[in-house]
């Protein structure tokens, strides 16, 4: 009893210490001399009636429920505290671009540290999954390596579908890449400089240009360099919704969704795109990977394959904190990428009061998880306090609610309050198709493909009845809160309704359901079976040829709609092939662009692709110079709107020429070159 009085009296030492501290330093910030006093009147009761050691045995456990040694409590507290200050500098000094590196590094050292207080406070032993694997008999340990080795081979065939010809599918380039490309350029010294942890373009957190300035570091300043960021993270997508499915509803359920995003027509086309959308879904699944792997545990499940999972970990794991880490530091990692990230925080939320209310989770897993996101955002969270149009500035405009947009969907007449009903039922009409044969109404797919191939679709569907028969079960709870708070949220109440890029972000959950739904009529038909006397042929033997027979349809019918059908749509490709165009004539001519106002010498691929000063922008033919004795004759590229206004070039310049330029049969821009003066 006495000990534990002690040892009270010394937390309170400790605390009144860094009240103190805290104090002192907040009275010379503000020079205030009252709040000095109190300060060294704090820290005077927090050192003062010092008693000696007692004698006796050593104390060494803190904390019994956490197993904490004395040593490993102080290690983990104090690279806690340094991981608080690294990330409360780095956020002070995000605003000034001079400072950005600085605050960059500082922001790494504190990410960093975070996850070294949850491997001092765990123990946790990499080591541990090597030595795991080899104490295996010789059965279960084959069986991890064919498990490890189909997956890897899944993954790999996600790769190879989402960087192969990264350069010429998709054959268009939207202009936000272009954009992109240009902010990513200013990290190289191409433009005015920016900082890492900044608000740009878009508006979107520098931290992405970042990332892509380092691959156009290393691979140019092509289209490879700018869109192999998006395709590594949409191939790590596939493991992730292995591990979800496997943890969640078996193996089965694993391989099957992660074949069927591995091949996915939708998850494809975003990989191959240079924009942060793909992104949001990565950490989307990374964050409830890491909530399931510490959160469920399927009492169903073999011996042998809950503690593969669970490998590399200490044996408390009731109150280990990394994952909560991982958590918060993954949360706050995705809002650095693009707005529909905004989602994760308020599916977790949900989730976790869930398990709060089933005390399943405690509140020192909670709050280390709160400080490491809010470590991690510190830097952005202070930007958008600064500037609070940012943050909802790009809400307010997307809002079906938006008056302008109401009426630019429902009709000029339509208004909120006489067509309330009327829009809530067409959107939720809208964002649902999606998932049964609608395509994306948005601007960087193509409408006439299905979001989903007709077998996926009808999975997800089917695979949603058995989600919505267990609710209580967690994770058939996380995919209902998921799916659900994201078609209102992603979907319903914003405009162009069904906008991929929005409802990316729920695009698992069709996965997942689908390998829910048929690891549950396996489970259902194999138990069925086994009660049939004197049967010794395998069940998985008999149902192997119509289950790959599927999983084939499904990859074929996706690479014929992205390689073949939307490869040779021609949508979007205008830009890209007057890029292609003007870098191919502007060395030995002078080159004018007669656009319109879409599309213009600084439009984000023409610029991204070939640089400025390459093109003229001219508004009518009246605008064309005489030609010169330089060398160099004359080109006039004209778009769609323009037509007619070329056609009269010819008779100006007889010796010109005039030809149609067509890319898969259909028409693109018109070409009048005029030679130049001998």
């Amino acid at each position: 009893m006495e000990n534990k009085t002690i040892q009270k009296m010394q937390w309170i030492r400790i605390v009144l210490f860094f009240i103190a501290c805290a104090l002192s330093a907040y009275s010379v910030i503000t020079n205030k001399v009252e709040i000095a006093l109190l300060s060294s009147v704090t820290l005077f009761f927090a050192f003062i009636n010092l008693k000696k050691k007692t004698t006796g045995k050593e104390v060494k456990v803190i904390f019994n429920r956490y197993e904490l040694t004395s040593d490993q409590l102080v290690l983990s507290m104090a690279l806690f505290f340094y991981a608080i200050v690294s990330g409360v500098a780095a956020a002070f000094l995000s605003p000034q671009t001079s400072n950005g590196t600085i605050s960059l590094i500082l922001w790494v050292i504190a990410i960093g540290l975070l996850f070294a207080t949850g491997i001092v406070f765990d123990k946790i032993h990499p080591i541990s999954w090597n030595k795991h694997v080899k104490s295996l008999d010789a059965t279960a340990r084959r069986n991890f390596y064919l498990e490890v080795g189909a997956v890897t081979a899944i993954t790999l065939l996600a790769f190879v579908l989402r960087v192969a010809y990264l350069d010429r599918y998709p054959p268009s380039m939207h202009g936000d890449e272009g954009e992109i490309g240009m902010e990513a350029l200013r990290f190289l010294g191409i433009g005015e400089p920016i900082s890492p942890m900044g608000i740009g373009w878009g508006p979107l957190p520098n931290l992405y240009f970042l990332w892509e300035a380092g691959f156009i570091a290393v691979f140019g300043r092509n289209l490879i360099g700018l869109r192999l960021v998006s395709a590594l993270f949409g191939t790590a997508c596939i493991p992730l919704v292995y591990l979800i499915g496997k943890r969640s509803w078996g193996k089965v359920a694993g391989f099957t969704g992660a074949w069927l995003i591995a091949v996915s027509s939708l998850n494809i086309q975003y990989s191959r795109l240079a924009i942060n959308n793909i992104h949001t879904l990565f950490f989307m699944l990374l964050f409830i990977w890491l909530f399931l792997q510490s959160n469920f545990d399927d009492p169903s499940k073999t011996k042998e394959e809950t503690t593969t999972i669970d490998a590399g970990w200490s044996d408390n794991q009731k109150f280990r904190i990394t994952p909560y880490i991982a958590m918060g530091v993954t949360g706050a990692m995705a809002q650095y990428m693009y707005i529909g990230s905004r989602l994760i925080p308020i599916v977790a939320f949900f989730i976790i009061l869930y398990q709060l209310f089933r005390k399943r989770i405690n509140l020192v897993q909670i709050s280390v998880m709160l400080i490491s996101a809010l470590l991690v955002f510190a830097p952005l969270g202070l930007d958008y306090l600064r500037n609070p149009d940012q943050f909802i500035s790009r809400l307010s405009t997307v809002s079906i609610l938006n008056p302008a947009n109401i009426q630019n969907n429902y009709g000029l007449d339509a208004t909120l309050s006489n067509s309330l009903l009327k829009i809530l039922v067409s959107q939720f009409e809208k964002n649902l198709g999606f998932f049964l044969q609608s395509g994306d109404a948005g601007s960087f797919y193509f409408q006439s493909i299905p979001a989903f191939d007709l077998i996926t679709a009808v999975l997800f569907w089917l695979g949603l009845g058995v989600i919505l028969a267990k609710p209580k079960r967690l994770p058939e709870l996380t995919i209902i809160i998921w799916f659900f708070i994201g078609i209102i949220l992603a979907g319903v109440i914003t405009n162009d309704s069904p906008n991929s890029t929005r409802l990316l972000i729920l695009t698992a959950v069709s996965y997942l359901c689908g390998g829910a739904f048929i690891q549950r009529t396996w489970d259902s038909v194999n138990n069925f079976y086994k009660q049939i006397p004197n049967i010794h042929i395998s069940l998985a033997a008999i149902l192997a040829p119509a289950f790959i027979a599927i999983l084939t349809a499904v990859m074929i019918i996706n690479f014929n709609y992205y390689f073949v059908v939307y490869a040779n749509s021609g949508v979007n490709i205008l830009p890209i092939t007057i890029a292609k165009e003007i870098a191919q004539d502007s060395p030995n001519n002078h080159v004018f662009l007669f656009g319109d106002g879409d599309l213009y010498t600084h439009h984000g691929t023409i610029n991204y692709l070939i640089g400025e000063e390459k093109a003229i922008d001219i508004t009518s033919l009246e605008d064309l110079p005489e030609l010169k004795k330089d060398g160099k004759g004359i080109i006039v590229l004209a778009t769609y709107s323009n037509f007619d206004q070329l056609s009269q070039i010819q008779s100006q310049y007889p010796d010109g020429k005039a030809t149609d330029e067509y890319q898969n049969g259909k028409l693109v821009y018109k070409k009048f070159q005029i030679p130049a003066l001998p």
